[in-house]
């Protein structure tokens, strides 16, 4: 993926962006503390087959890795397993994203349909849907600019401005942007967290005795003009 690490996490990895990735996955909703997929296969005997699967985060470690139950049960079978999303740093502006079946199991007619259609369809499903994500990037001309006072450097209180701007000229009248910011530490432990409204935000954070590395704003949310903002940038000092 064409874009930082910290990026990703915040931007890519809630459910809806996660049922892009699996094969298959034409929805999702909330219900309780777990989400359900509409999952789509193929049988040679019945043609299409509908299933819902539900989805729950087993386990979260920002900004690495996310870890999903999904199981299902009807009169056709049953199958669970456990998927494993996965965000390496490659550099400063790319990232290596993985989603791997750790394990899965199934009975009858759904687990004969769904786990092979998973399975064999799953790498194809994240590449396809990587590339797409790669070329809405580098077409929405978005960027994001976070700053603070040269004179707030030795301040324990920190002020931090951001701005989240839209350079494509073609798209009139200029979109804005909402959402939410994120002022993050160098190990992505959010110091700082607010709404963005009409492109531009303030947040202001009380500076704590370990070091905070570099900091950087996280925005997602989305421009009026329907682009999604899943952006960071380095927090840099005004000269």
């Amino acid at each position: 993926m064409k874009a930082p690490r910290d990026a990703m996490w915040f931007g890519q990895t809630h459910a809806s962006a996660v049922c892009t990735l699996i094969s298959g996955c034409t929805s999702v909703t909330r219900t309780g503390k777990k989400y359900r997929m509409r999952l789509v296969g193929y049988a040679p005997a019945l043609g299409e087959v509908q299933q819902d699967v539900d989805m729950k985060v087993v386990k979260k470690v920002a900004p690495r890795l996310v870890r999903m139950r999904l199981s299902a049960k009807s009169v056709l079978g049953s199958m669970s397993g456990i998927v494993d999303l996965k965000l390496k740093k490659k550099s400063s502006t790319r990232t290596t994203m993985t989603l791997t079946v750790v394990r899965a199991k199934g009975s009858g007619l759904l687990g004969d349909v769904m786990l092979p259609f998973l399975a064999d369809n799953l790498q194809t499903g994240v590449s396809a849907s990587a590339d797409a994500l790669n070329r809405s990037r580098k077409s929405s001309g978005i960027t994001v600019r976070a700053t603070t006072p040269k004179k707030s450097a030795s301040k324990k209180r920190i002020p931090v401005s951001v701005r989240v701007l839209f350079k494509d000229p073609r798209v009139q009248p200029t979109p804005v942007a909402s959402g939410t910011v994120r002022i993050v530490d160098s190990k992505t432990k959010t110091v700082c967290k607010t709404k963005v409204k009409k492109s531009r935000a303030k947040c202001t954070f009380t500076r704590g005795k370990r070091k905070p590395g570099q900091l950087r704003a996280l925005v997602t949310g989305s421009f009026s003009s329907g682009f999604q903002v899943w952006h960071s940038s380095p927090l840099k000092v005004k000269k």
